[in-house]
């Protein structure tokens, strides 16, 4: 009986575990600390999907644009800092960021030989 009582606690640790986990997580997506609700147009299509929506709960926040005019933010990775979309009052409103090396190429020119 004890060893029964013991397999049914490992039992529901393994189930109960990973299920507050998500649920932890699924709450950390809805509350709009990090991006807010409006600015979670990952791809400024002008809908956001909900795969967008969660991902940027999760994995995204939000920074005064380095680049750009005054009043802007930037939805940015948290994992790696690279900006994704750039937000403005003014418009156009959302606006993809430019690739991390688009920048760079931009303002280099080539010389002739």
């Amino acid at each position: 009986m004890r060893k029964l009582t013991i397999a049914l606690l490992l039992a529901g640790a393994a189930l109960v575990a990973p299920l507050t986990c998500v649920t932890l997580s699924a709450a950390r997506a809805v509350v709009p600390w990090a991006v807010p609700w409006s600015q979670r147009d990952l791809d400024c299509s002008g809908s956001i999907t909900i795969a967008e929506w969660y991902s940027a709960g999760l994995d995204y926040g939000l920074r005064p644009a380095l680049d750009g005019p005054a009043g802007c933010s930037e939805v940015f990775s948290l994992k790696d800092g690279l900006p994704v979309a750039v937000w403005c009052a003014a418009s156009p409103s959302c606006r993809p960021a430019p690739a991390p090396g688009a920048l760079r190429s931009a303002g280099q020119q080539s010389s002739p030989r």
